[in-house]
């Protein structure tokens, strides 16, 4: 099985720039911003100890992924929420 991708950060500026991510995918029109897109910023939220934040990218990925009728990245989304 291939690790599950993961991040690190190195200052506070690196960790600020994910809650940054966050702020702008938020604001983006529906549809604007991918699953793949959500689950990536969902990992990186997860690698800063951010669980809260990561949990709802991952929800947003699993509603983009739904919306766009994959029901894989839908399966992953959803899997992420709960590990």
């Amino acid at each position: 099985a291939e690790a599950p991708p993961s991040i690190s950060y190195s200052s506070e500026t690196e960790r600020a720039f994910l809650i940054e991510a966050r702020a702008k995918f938020r604001s983006a029109p529906a549809g604007a911003v991918s699953a793949d897109q959500w689950n990536t910023l969902g990992d990186g939220l997860a690698g800063t100890g951010q669980f809260e934040a990561a949990l709802e990218a991952h929800a947003h990925a699993a509603t983009a992924a739904r919306h766009a009728a994959d029901r894989n990245a839908e399966a992953e989304a959803c899997f992420k929420q709960f590990k």
